[in-house]
């Protein structure tokens, strides 16, 4: 078994859990290396670097973030053939850089009440989503001062979703 995830935009934590004398009982690598190899989403291999297996893990370099690589372990016998032991699934690297806010609207919506008797509540506005519409009114309903504005009825719908 072979784990990778990404571990900071130019790292990638490689582990494994890999019997060794088994694989090794009939035949031992030439250069009696075993090396990790790390492979860009367009099958390139990017880097290949000597481990030791015993350790079972390592940290690697890779050039991209936000790339996409997988890793795969092995060893070479003869010298120009690659025996793969395990490989790991695709990794994604994060962005190297804090993205800017972005504006999101969040409501909270109350599992317990049919979805039909929040639209009776709210109705269709214009054709935007229900959860923009009902985070819209929570938004207008809870800001400062605004509460004590609200009617009856509106004070029942955040009460419903446990907002008030």
């Amino acid at each position: 078994m072979l784990f990778a995830i990404a571990r900071d935009p130019g790292t990638i934590f490689t582990c494994w859990s890999i019997d060794w004398p088994t694989i090794f009982a009939k035949t031992m690598p030439v250069d009696r290396q075993v090396h990790l190899r790390v492979y860009r989403a367009d099958a390139v291999e990017e880097k290949s670097v000597a481990v030791e297996p015993m350790a079972g893990y390592c940290y690697i370099s890779v050039s991209r973030p936000r790339g996409s690589y997988h890793v795969g372990i092995g060893y070479y016998q003869p010298a120009d053939v690659w025996h793969s032991v395990a490989v790991s699934a695709d990794v994604s690297m994060p962005p190297d850089k804090v993205t800017e806010g972005v504006d999101v609207d969040l409501a909270t919506i109350p599992f317990h009440v049919r979805f039909q008797r929040l639209l009776d509540l709210f109705g269709a506005a214009n054709g935007d989503a229900l959860a923009t519409v009902i985070s819209r009114f929570q938004t207008r309903a809870l800001s400062s001062g605004r509460y004590e504005k609200l009617s009856p009825e509106q004070r029942k719908i955040l009460r419903l979703g446990d907002v008030a």
